[in-house]
């Protein structure tokens, strides 16, 4: 931000679904839409997860199917379906967390341990690869939305403005549309 430096937003990082007007907050990021909560919402960007896991861990001959390290917004009965690149064929994967976690880098942090496998968005994983490696490389998971929530109807705020535009870009700097 700078070409703005007197801006000094505030971040918090949350899983949990955070009531904008009650908590003061201008601009929420999110992935997939909001339910119907009278705020505006725009898609932003797109990215998808990959399943994955520690190379070191899947060459010791992991069983995948209980070593899934979830995310609270997963729960712990996991089920994924992916879709093979090429012939579309689909494939499901089903798992019961092995732990859960409510913090994306805390999972992050477990698969980087060599604790297990888990999703990670395909941004990430691109900058983490060799170290980790996707469970089923021929396979991929359905996109992910990215939407922008906000209170403001009318015009934006600057400040809302221009970290929206910061978001945006960076979003598409990752070859999101």
């Amino acid at each position: 931000m700078q070409i703005y430096p007197e801006l000094e937003p505030e971040l918090i990082s949350n899983d949990r679904l955070l009531n904008l007007s009650k908590e003061d907050i201008d601009l929420a990021i999110r992935v997939g839409p909001s339910p119907n909560s009278g705020m505006k919402q725009r898609r932003i960007g797109q990215f998808k997860d990959v399943l994955c896991g520690h190379s070191s861990f899947m060459k010791d001959g992991a069983d995948v199917a209980n070593a899934y390290i979830a995310n609270s917004w997963q729960g712990a009965h996991i089920y994924h379906q992916f879709k093979h690149r090429k012939t579309k064929v689909e494939l499901e994967f089903t798992a019961k967390a092995k732990c859960v976690a409510n913090s994306f880098h805390t999972c992050l942090s477990l698969l980087n341990n060599r604790v297990g496998i888990g999703v990670v968005p395909d941004f990430l994983f691109e900058q983490m690869k060799p170290e980790l490696v996707e469970i089923f490389p021929e396979y991929q998971l359905p996109i992910n939305k990215v939407y922008a929530v906000y209170p403001f109807m009318d015009t934006l705020p600057l400040n809302v403005r221009v970290i929206l535009t910061e978001i945006e870009r960076q979003l598409g700097a990752k070859g999101n549309p």
